[in-house]
């Protein structure tokens, strides 16, 4: 039997709950972690190579501590300006943002 997936939801603040609470009703098994940057709120006023820099080396540090199978962006900002630079570095789950949509059936693939 396989372990519950793991999946972490990162967002600049609070905004991404909304997101965290319907991954929680997709997957109600997983293990879920939320990360809220506040101390960079907020997101859109950051000079974009800053917070590049910031949010990359940040999600690789959740990565590395987490190991989760799935990395949600639930920043919009995030998701705009990041997302190419995380997928280079995916590791061993995926890394999903405002770019995809993800509905009970993408989630239930996670882990199995």
């Amino acid at each position: 039997m396989r372990s519950p997936p793991s999946i972490l939801v990162f967002d600049s603040g609070l905004g991404g709950l909304t997101v965290l609470r319907e991954i929680e009703r997709a997957r109600s098994d997983a293990a879920l972690v939320y990360v809220a940057d506040d101390a960079f709120f907020p997101y859109g006023a950051q000079e974009e190579a800053a917070l590049v820099t910031r949010v990359v080396a940040l999600i690789g540090t959740l990565i590395a501590d987490h190991t989760p199978d799935l990395v949600v962006i639930a920043c919009n900002t995030a998701s705009t300006l990041v997302l190419p630079q995380l997928r280079q570095h995916e590791g061993r789950g995926g890394i999903a943002g405002n770019d995809y949509k993800i509905g009970p059936v993408g989630f239930d693939q996670i882990a199995h």
